[in-house]
């Protein structure tokens, strides 16, 4: 879903990858 494709760039942006 959606929700959860923003979920993971949101984790990818924290974590600075």
């Amino acid at each position: 879903s959606a929700d959860l494709s923003f979920a993971y760039f949101a984790l990818a942006v924290e974590d600075g990858s």
